[in-house]
């Protein structure tokens, strides 16, 4: 029975690698974490070898030097076996050497950074919750329910099949941003940014905390990741960018065991602003922005969220929240006036600079309803570039439109009203965005 159970180990290690590497490793799913589990199998292959035949060398002794056995050891001294020598020293460096360049090689791999990424996040950890910020104004987190629960929370989304970059920090302790099926972990160190690429075939995969940042909250510190086909994942990036154009701006600021975070924010005077502040606390806290009246919170519960809409004038306010204190520093912006009528667009100005930032204030004094979009207007029976644009006002009414182009930006682009023939009876106009 004894030797039946040994050969049935060794069978398991040489025959089947694969079968051991499952019980630690999820199944390899992009081109990444097969490199990695390449790397595993050799190197356990390597070990099983090794392992046997020391163990196999030094069990076959034992049994027959035991006492009562049928060999006998001998005491005589050996010396000059150069043979034997050459064998036991050749064997551990041709084994070194192939360990590190395969390591070295698949570190390479690794480490390789895409020219042109489709996608670049900044992920950053808190206790005990990931924060993704895209692109312009798109900024998500989700916070886990019991037992780490993330039902009724939007995912973070990325496209599928394409080069993604994503740039890991911490806004308290150190944590580690990792999805095991794609090969993926990051150190979070607070200050410090490391930067991981990848990418994921379509599906839905779950971000992890690996590295123990705190009880109780590290074993549930996930978060929902789905990679989407391209198109579906620009058209949502598009959705998130129009909500938070359309309700002014939004300042995310977390509670937490460790303070403020972030502890410097910025926004625009005169925009209307949310504060939306989390609670990563073990109790209830609130939170208030220092000599503006009525701007407090109530009492927030741990895990939960809480909206405070205020609007400020330009200067250097603190948020304090029992104690702790953080910066918003609220910058003038410019204000452009534009008015929408039968059917013209008429503004302040129609030529942009890129990095700066231009409040519109959008007035419909014409007699129907108008909106207005910026972008690039396709011929019919194709889809429109929209790049911002404001909910339909009524005659009369008015909004304010946050906007701020990028470098990347630097062109021609066209404002119109897009309720149905207004385009049409040369409701538009071209605008410049310049460097």
């Amino acid at each position: 029975m004894r030797w039946a159970s040994l050969a049935s180990i060794v069978a398991l290690v040489v025959i089947a690698p694969e079968t051991l590497a499952s019980w630690g490793m999820p199944d390899a799913v992009n081109e990444r974490m097969q490199t990695i589990e390449s790397i595993y199998l050799q190197l356990l292959l390597i070990g099983a070898v090794v392992f046997l035949v020391v163990f196999g060398w030094l069990g076959y002794n034992l049994v027959k030097f035991r006492p009562g056995g049928e060999g006998e050891p001998s005491y005589e001294e050996h010396r000059g076996n150069i043979k034997a020598e050459v064998i036991w020293t050749a064997i551990p460096i041709l084994i070194v050497a192939w360990v590190g360049f395969i390591s070295f090689d698949g570190f390479q791999q690794l480490q390789a950074e895409p020219e042109e990424p489709a996608a670049e996040i900044q992920m950053e950890g808190f206790q005990w919750f990931w924060q993704a910020r895209y692109s312009g104004d798109v900024s998500l987190s989700q916070q886990p329910g019991d037992a780490g629960s993330l039902e009724g929370e939007d995912p973070f989304l990325i496209p599928a099949n394409e080069p993604v970059v994503v740039n890991v920090t911490s806004g308290d302790v150190q944590h580690a941003f990792a999805i095991p099926e794609l090969g993926v972990k990051a150190d979070a160190y607070p200050g410090e940014t490391n930067t991981v690429s990848f990418t994921a075939p379509e599906g839905e995969y779950i971000i992890q905390c690996a590295e123990l940042c705190g009880n109780p909250g590290h074993a549930y510190m996930r978060a929902k990741l789905h990679a989407v086909p391209q198109d579906q994942y620009e058209d949502w990036i598009a959705e998130q960018e129009r909500q938070a154009q359309l309700s002014g701006q939004a300042i995310g600021v977390n509670i937490t065991a460790g303070g403020l975070q972030p502890s410097e924010l910025t926004g625009f005077a005169g925009v209307p602003t949310d504060l939306v502040v989390t609670n990563q606390a073990d109790e209830a806290r609130s939170l208030s922005v220092e000599g503006v009246e009525d701007a407090t919170t109530d009492d927030i519960e741990p895990g939960e969220s809480a909206r405070l809409p205020v609007n400020l004038e330009a200067g250097e306010y603190t948020l304090d929240s029992q104690g702790d204190t953080a910066t918003l520093d609220v910058r003038e912006v410019e204000s452009v006036s534009v008015e929408l009528d039968e059917w013209a667009i008429r503004g302040d100005r129609t030529e942009f600079e890129a990095g700066q930032a231009y409040l519109l204030n959008v007035e419909n004094v014409g007699n129907s309803v108008h909106n207005l979009l910026i972008g690039t207007p396709e011929e019919e029976g194709s889809e429109d570039e929209v790049v911002w644009q404001t909910e339909n006002l009524d005659p009369g009414a008015s909004t304010t439109l946050l906007i701020q182009p990028s470098e990347d930006q630097v062109g021609d682009w066209t404002w119109w009203c897009d309720i149905s023939g207004h385009y049409a009876q040369g409701m538009r106009g071209d605008i410049t965005v310049v460097e």
